[in-house]
């Protein structure tokens, strides 16, 4: 009997802490577990709003051709075909040398336009450990002229430099601002600015599984001249 009791104490001792590590093991598993940041993906669909650049880039070892057209005003009239007759198109190439880093080249028929481009992510949207409200990518690209030959290249030559900031508020709603510094090295005439500051904004609204509606519209907002005073 002496023995059946001690076996029964030493069975509800036992049981007692089986039942305590089953309660408090996960816990500790869970404290001792890596802490890790949750990267927003697929903020924008693709490396253009519209005609405008987003946060994104190509992914590293990608490479994508891209066609853009542009056309005329439609209420030009069905003689112009309601602007179809005045199409430009550009052609372009973009490479993702990384994974947030990527080149890219283009010619335009706009004055047989030829364009230099490089956009790198500074900030990705994540939480977690490393909770960053927004994602950030810098965007920078050269723009030469071709058409007129009497001018030499720096004369047709323009920059463009943008900052571009986006946040993925869900999955159907992602808005991006595009603080724009623009600089020429010729204009027509001696009262157009040099160095222009302009604003981009832009977004895309999820409507359902295969259909979105993306917006995007620049604002002039200061010359150069403006900015210094």
């Amino acid at each position: 009997m002496k023995v059946f009791i001690q076996i029964s104490i030493a069975l509800l001792w036992l049981s007692s802490i089986a039942g305590w590590a089953q309660d408090d093991l996960p816990k500790m598993l869970e404290e001792n577990e890596p802490k890790t940041s949750n990267f927003t993906t697929a903020t924008f669909k693709g490396t253009r709003i519209i005609n405008g650049h987003s946060v994104e880039t190509v992914k590293k070892n990608h490479l994508d051709f891209i066609i853009h057209h542009r056309f005329d005003a439609l209420n030009s009239g069905a003689y112009n075909l309601y602007g179809l007759d005045y199409s430009t198109v550009r052609l372009g190439f973009e490479y993702g040398i990384t994974d947030q880093f990527m080149i890219g080249i283009g010619r335009s028929s706009v004055q047989k336009t030829y364009d230099f481009l490089a956009k790198a992510k500074l900030l990705r949207q994540s939480s977690g450990t490393r909770n960053v409200p927004v994602s950030a990518t810098a965007f920078v690209s050269a723009v030469i002229e071709t058409q007129d030959k009497t001018l030499g290249t720096q004369d047709q030559t323009s920059y463009c430099t943008q900052l571009l900031i986006a946040r993925k508020f869900s999955d159907k709603l992602s808005l991006q601002l595009n603080p724009t510094l623009l600089y020429r090295n010729r204009v027509a005439t001696a009262k157009q600015e040099r160095a222009l500051f302009a604003l981009g904004v832009g977004g895309r609204l999820k409507l359902n599984k295969r259909l979105s509606l993306n917006a995007y519209q620049g604002i002039l907002i200061k010359t150069w001249d403006e900015l210094r005073l």
